[in-house]
């Protein structure tokens, strides 16, 4: 007999867990948006968990309990086996109770619902998901708009409204108006059974109803009507005393400008004159006065509309255009200051690390600290790159704590500013990077004088896009970087200390004077050359014997390189002393070879007093 019931009652049990399970399946649940949508598929598949492992937990205890009833007392350790058993299999069930109760407890946090809210913003209960082809939101509008209709009638009893159970939901009626369909959806979102749920919304319900018949009243509706009257006169008592106010301040302000008003003055630039500082004033003045009026106009409307139950919810949308953006931005604020804090850190940290990079850069600039292969001039250019690295590191760093760091707006106008860049930046990106090669060359520094095609000067300036140099007509030429790397480049000062540069200059004379004559007084030339370092004897080569001259090159040293041009002009007019006083001509000797009868190529104060022009020499043949 045992074994027939345990049987019948394994069928039976199984079969109404199927009946569930099946259910489970043919139920739809759709919420407000996708959040709710997902919170229904998190429920089903928790109900799914729980009807397999239940399943298999009583399949389990009917075949335990089959087998203790076949031993009988025959075997005890057996049965003290299966006794355990089944005792371990309740514990499972106690535990995934409290564990499924966590589960649908952390799911009602997720699913914050939407409030039924009648009579100066009271809220009764919350709506968490839909019903039919209604969705969660037009079922909390129907049930207020109802409640109000009914708010407006005779005073009720609890007894005028009704609960009748049916299948699948509880209504509660007042009359023949369905107030509330509860479903076994609500009742599991409230976390009660469904018939006690609407047992505890109808008590809810009647006291809204109760409250929204007595602000329905005549008594109310005087006091409606003495609030509308003071708020009236508050608003047109408290824009004549405004406007009043800023009047006398404005005259005021008339009264006494010359005391108040200076003008407002940047360095030597006049940025405000008295008379325009005045006007600013009066300007600031007239628009704070609107701005308070606005306010007032705007904070007026909810107090008139909030007195009646009919235009209450207007009365909060309004409020909420002001309160829910300072709200936001209040949250906004307070939960942004941790994220300001690890902003503050980071920054407080660069600078930290740039100041000691600054203190090394100076000191091995100085030359108080040497590191091999590293020159002074190296230092400051250095010192900018790593700056940049640390700034960008920075910004990185400090970029996923920025507000609206994460929105579209943000990430499409670092996509627009980053493609504009790398579209228009190609030169300017070109010419930073010859800067830096140019750097690290150290082909010139701020000072030499140098030669970069047909362009000679000192160098000015040196930055990361261009160098600059003043040219001995005291021009201030601008090169691309990249121009000047992609040429040659001759300086003048880089060995001008230490080795002196040597400058040097070609004059040619004919085979008829004696080359040592013509050295001698090319050496002699060079003696009073101002800038020449005569420490180092100067020396003449012979760079070439042509057809009808020699080829006289002569060579000084000198530490000066900027003081190139007028070197070569002192030693040209020192030769052209030398060689008149010593009467030999600086001419080309193609013409001399074909003179006849011309004077000698000399200033007249070089000549001998007595000296005359050759005549022309005529041949006749015989």
């Amino acid at each position: 007999m045992l074994k027939v019931l345990l049987t019948y009652f394994l069928i039976f049990f199984s079969f109404n867990l199927v009946v569930a399970q099946q259910t489970i399946e043919d139920t739809s649940f759709s919420f407000v948006d996708s959040t709710l949508d997902e919170i229904s598929k998190t429920k089903e598949e928790i109900e799914q968990d729980l009807f397999q492992k239940e399943l298999q937990d009583s399949i389990a205890r009917i075949k335990l309990l089959l087998e203790a009833e076949q031993l009988g007392r025959k075997d005890s350790i057996r049965q003290r086996a299966i006794q355990l058993t089944l005792d371990s299999i309740k514990r499972n069930e106690e535990t995934r109770k409290s564990q499924l109760k966590a589960k649908y407890d952390s799911l009602r946090q997720t699913n914050k619902g939407i409030p039924v809210v009648v009579n100066d913003n009271d809220t009764l209960f919350k709506v968490y998901t839909k019903m039919g082809a209604l969705s969660a939101k037009e079922r909390v509008n129907n049930i207020q708009r109802k409640l109000n209709l009914i708010g407006e009638k005779a005073m009720i009893d609890s007894n005028d409204l009704q609960i009748i159970h049916n299948e699948n939901t509880s209504d509660i009626i007042h009359e023949e108006l369905i107030i509330l369909s509860i479903s076994e959806e609500d009742a599991f979102w409230n976390g009660k059974e469904r018939k006690q749920l609407a047992k505890d919304f109808k008590l809810i319900i009647y006291g809204a109803v109760q409250r929204l018949q007595e602000s329905n009243s005549i008594i109310y509706s005087i006091k409606r009507t003495i609030y509308l009257i003071l708020i009236v006169v508050g608003f047109y008592f408290a824009i004549k005393y405004l406007n009043k106010g800023f009047t006398a301040l404005n005259k005021r302000l008339v009264k006494r400008s010359s005391k108040l008003f200076n003008g407002l003055k940047i360095k030597n630039y006049q940025l405000f004159t008295a008379e325009k500082q005045a006007l600013l004033i009066k300007y600031v003045l007239r628009i704070i006065k609107w701005i308070i009026i606005v306010a007032i106009v705007y904070l007026s409307l909810p107090l008139v509309l909030s007195i009646f139950p009919s235009t209450k919810t207007i009365a909060y949308t309004l409020l909420g255009y002001v309160t829910d953006p300072l709200l936001s931005l209040g949250k906004a604020v307070v939960g942004f200051i941790p994220n300001l804090f690890f902003i503050v850190v980071i920054i407080l940290a660069s600078r930290l690390i740039i100041r000691g990079l600054k203190f090394f850069a100076s000191e091995i600039q100085q030359g108080n600290l040497e590191i091999n292969g590293f020159y002074p001039e190296w230092s400051k250019p250095t010192l900018n790159i790593v700056k940049i690295i640390v700034y960008a590191l920075t910004f990185v760093m400090i970029f996923p704590y920025l507000p609206g760091s994460g929105s579209d707006v943000f990430k499409g106008v670092s996509v627009f500013l980053g493609v504009l860049f790398s579209l228009g930046s190609s030169s300017a990106i070109a010419n930073i990077v010859a800067g830096l090669v140019i750097t690290y060359m150290r082909a010139f520094k701020i000072g030499d004088r140098i030669k970069i095609g047909d362009i000679t000067g000192d160098v000015l300036e040196k930055t990361l896009l261009v160098t600059r140099v003043k040219t001995i007509k005291n021009e201030e030429i601008t090169i691309p970087n990249s121009t000047i790397l992609n040429s040659s480049t001759t300086n003048f000062s880089s060995k001008s200390k230490e080795e002196g540069i040597i400058l040097h200059s070609t004059v040619t004379i004919g085979y008829d004077v004696d080359w040592r004559l013509v050295h001698e007084l090319l050496e002699k030339a060079v003696e009073t050359v101002e800038g020449a370092d005569l420490s180092k004897k100067p020396y003449v080569l012979q760079t070439s014997l042509d057809d009808f001259y020699v080829s006289y090159q002569i060579n000084f040293y000198s530490q000066q390189p900027n003081m190139m041009a007028k070197m070569y002009s002192q030693l040209h007019a020192n030769i052209q002393d030398e060689f008149n006083e010593a009467g030999i001509e600086i001419l080309s000797p193609h013409y001399r070879a074909a003179r006849d009868g011309g004077a000698m190529a000399v200033p007249a104060k070089y000549l001998p007093k007595d000296y005359k022009s050759p005549s022309f020499k005529i041949k006749k043949e015989e």
